[in-house]
């Protein structure tokens, strides 16, 4: 071996260990999970046989965030203690699931079945959420059911007015093509909630395991020196 060979066979070796793939640095995710209380409305057209899967159940949410939520600046009541127009802000979650208590369907779901969905959330200075207005809803998620939405919503005001309710709607999708409803519906009214009762939204964060990712510009350089390598070995082997 001469010496360019060499040094061309050691700058190889050190742009591989150099090139070496990284792990990429992830993200933290911001898990917002929320229990409604039991549903206390539950009934069903008369067509439908089967017992009413809504008994006993409650609501559950799970909401991931890239971030924690946003502080909302517009306030809740004017200078009089009056409620003023909610508007909840608007947000895209990375993913999300919903489980009414009879059916559960999340965001993948919805990459192939038709969805509506709305997240409104109003937190506070440190992500903690205050009120909330959400909606799902996913067409013909089973062969046997034709339509299932969930909500559920809250806003404080003062009087005895602060409500929080939860609604869920499943159509069954019957051999005649009829489709009956399932509803369930729950409440739990106190104007104190924001203050005094114990949150319905528990907030968690964690960071996913971090994947090995090759930097482009180093998979260059490394392509290079084996090239310079292989040129200069099949030169010599001509010789």
């Amino acid at each position: 071996m001469t010496n360019r060979t060499f040094i061309l066979t050691v700058v190889t070796v050190v742009l591989i260990v150099v090139c070496y793939p990284r792990l990429a640095s992830a993200d933290t995710i911001y898990t917002y999970t929320y229990t409604g209380p039991t549903y206390n409305n539950i009934s069903q057209n008369f067509t439908i046989t089967t017992p009413n899967p809504y008994m006993g159940q409650h609501m559950s949410i799970t909401v991931n965030l890239s971030s924690l939520l946003p502080q909302h600046t517009d306030p809740l009541f004017d200078s009089f203690g009056r409620p003023v127009r909610f508007s909840p802000d608007t947000i895209t979650p990375l993913s999300w699931s919903i489980s009414d208590g009879a059916n559960t369907f999340t965001s993948t779901d919805c990459e192939t079945h038709s969805c509506s969905t709305n997240f409104g959330f109003y937190a506070d200075t440190q992500g903690t959420v205050l009120a909330w207005s959400i909606f799902a809803s996913i067409d013909y998620p089973t062969p046997s059911t034709a339509y299932v939405s969930a909500s559920s919503s809250y806003r404080p005001c003062p009087n005895g007015c602060g409500d929080q309710s939860d609604s869920a709607v499943t159509q069954v999708l019957l051999p005649s093509g009829s489709k009956p409803a399932i509803n369930a519906y729950a409440s739990h009214n106190n104007p104190a909630f924001a203050t005094t009762d114990p949150r319905p939204w528990v907030l968690s964060n964690s960071v996913p395991e971090p994947t090995s990712v090759p930097e482009p510009t180093s998979l260059s350089l490394l392509l290079l020196g084996v090239t310079g390598l292989g040129y200069r070995l099949r030169k010599k082997m001509s010789l």
